[in-house]
């Protein structure tokens, strides 16, 4: 089952974890924008993606790569923090 599974995901590889990196990128800039800005709507959609991104970490970390799904985790907390620290100084 694990070999049909990589067998799938393989041609796609490459462009998954360019686009992967890419959007974590992507989220990173304007979580520091919208940050600066204080808007309090986006930062929450932010962190319903920081959910998505560590519980595909997690099925990543039981799928594949324990070490790489737990650095990407740490990006997220990482990540979340800023954001929250972000809506926390905008209801204040």
């Amino acid at each position: 089952m694990y070999e049909m599974l990589i067998g799938v995901i393989d041609p796609w590889y490459g462009a998954g974890i360019f686009i992967w990196h890419g959007s974590i990128f992507t989220v990173f800039l304007l979580a520091f924008k919208w940050t600066y800005q204080k808007k309090k709507i986006h930062g929450y959609i932010m962190l319903l993606l920081l959910a998505l991104w560590c519980l595909t970490a997690l099925i990543n970390a039981y799928l594949f790569s324990l070490f790489l799904s737990f650095s990407f985790l740490l990006t997220y907390i990482v990540l979340g923090v800023i954001l929250l620290r972000g809506i926390k100084e905008e209801a204040v």
